[in-house]
Formats: structure tokens, C-alpha cells, sequence
């Protein structure tokens, strides 16, 4: 009988486990365009100075990857 139950809550186990997984993937969302310019964004509230030329071209390759229209910010 002890086998019978170990069996049903491993199942159990299992598909919840599944369903979690399943659930995490379906919030997950393709990077877009707006991803890139918010990344940008981020990028110049904690750059040094004259780090915005980091951000440039972090956003340019992003862009690039994404095949997003680049547009001067």
C-alpha cells in the first residue's frame, strides 16, 4: 500500500512542478524595441558622466539584435 501512495504523490509532485513551470514561461515575454530603450534609459541614470557613450552603443547593439528601428534618443 506504501508503494501505491509513494507513487501517487510523486505524480502529484510532478505535474505540480509541470504546472509551475508552465506558468513562469507563460509571464515570460519576447525582448521588444521598448526593452532596448528602457535598458538605455537605466543605462544614463547610473552612468558616470561621460558613461553615456556605454549606453550608446549598449542600445545601438540591442537595437541591432532585436532588428529595432534606432532612433536618436
Amino acid at each position: 500500500m506504501k508503494i501505491q501512495h509513494r507513487s501517487n504523490r510523486l505524480s502529484l509532485i510532478a505535474v505540480a512542478a509541470f504546472g509551475f513551470a508552465a506558468s513562469l514561461s507563460a509571464f515570460a515575454t519576447e525582448p521588444s524595441c521598448e526593452s532596448c530603450r528602457l535598458a538605455y534609459v537605466d543605462c544614463l541614470n547610473f552612468a558616470a558622466p561621460l558613461g553615456y557613450e556605454r549606453c550608446n552603443y549598449e542600445y545601438v547593439q540591442c537595437s541591432v539584435y532585436l532588428d529595432c528601428p534606432i532612433s536618436n534618443l
